[in-house]
């Protein structure tokens, strides 16, 4: 990501830093930007009501299926990861409530946005809008 991330980040409001975090989060790992396009947009398509923890594992076998080279995943850092998927799923707003996983649409800040488009962060612009 470009400098004027980093002042999103350090100068922006709560919710300006939290997005420009995680449209950093998503360009850095594809396996969180790829749940989001791939599991949380079918959810919330379909208008489901929660994101249950099912979902990350079925994901996970998904990967394995779509990339035969793809190395084993331990199980504890599989349940570590999904963990920490979710947490940033339940700061960002996706998430409602951290234990009842309920699941809700948001809009990501203007300032985020702006940043993506100008930047042509196209796979982080993709993902960050389920």
């Amino acid at each position: 990501m470009a400098p004027p991330i980093w002042e999103l980040i350090a100068d922006g409001n709560a919710s300006v830093s939290t997005h420009a975090v995680f449209a950093t989060a998503i360009k850095h790992s594809r396996i969180l930007g790829n749940f989001l396009d791939i599991v949380v947009r079918d959810q919330l398509k379909r208008m489901e009501e929660k994101l249950s923890y099912h979902l990350w594992d079925e994901y996970l076998e998904g990967c394995k299926q779509r990339d035969p080279d793809m190395p084993p995943i331990p199980e504890s850092t599989a349940e570590k990861t999904r963990n920490n998927v979710f947490k940033i799923l339940y700061e960002v707003g996706y998430l409602s409530h951290r234990r009842k996983l309920t699941l809700q649409r948001i809009i990501i800040v203007t300032e985020v946005m702006e940043y993506l488009k100008t930047n042509q962060e196209n796979y982080v612009l993709e993902r960050i809008q389920v």
